[in-house]
């Protein structure tokens, strides 16, 4: 039975790692493709894509401002031009640091769960700030300009 839940632990360590290389190698490979596309002439870097080509914000509006200000430890700010990348930096902080807890000392701290309720609400201020913003803009009151 030991035996058992300790291949089982150290099989969901593996697949964890895998899939973090893989985000790591697709983040990666997304870089270089964008680099291509914006040394072609094909994107401007700047300009949203969505919002050139249909008038409206897309949910990613604003998420580069947000980083920005997050990286310069305007917090507030951040959550103006896009509140789900606070959200997404809380989330993956804690988990990381879970995690990282969790290699250090497997046998006193569980790897933390990443439960629907996180995702749910995270998609819920993922598109009420994409509507609201949509809706501003509508009304007149261009919230990215």
């Amino acid at each position: 039975m030991m035996n058992k839940l300790k291949t089982t632990s150290v099989c969901r360590s593996a697949s964890i790692q895998g899939m973090l290389f893989l985000a790591m190698i697709l983040t990666g490979s997304g870089a270089m493709f964008y680099l291509y596309l914006v040394r072609s002439g094909i994107v401007v870097p700047g300009m949203c894509d969505v919002y050139r080509l249909t008038g409206f914000y897309c949910p990613g509006c604003g998420g580069t401002r947000s980083l920005m200000c997050l990286l310069s430890g305007d917090i507030a700010g951040a959550v103006y031009w896009h509140p789900f990348v606070p959200y997404v930096c809380i989330l993956c902080g804690v988990f990381f640091v879970r995690y990282t807890l969790h290699l250090c000392f497997p046998k006193r701290i569980g790897l933390p769960p990443l439960s629907d309720g996180w995702i749910k609400a995270g998609l819920m201020i993922l598109l009420s700030q994409w509507m609201v913003k949509n809706i501003l803009l509508v009304l007149g009151f261009a919230y990215l300009s």
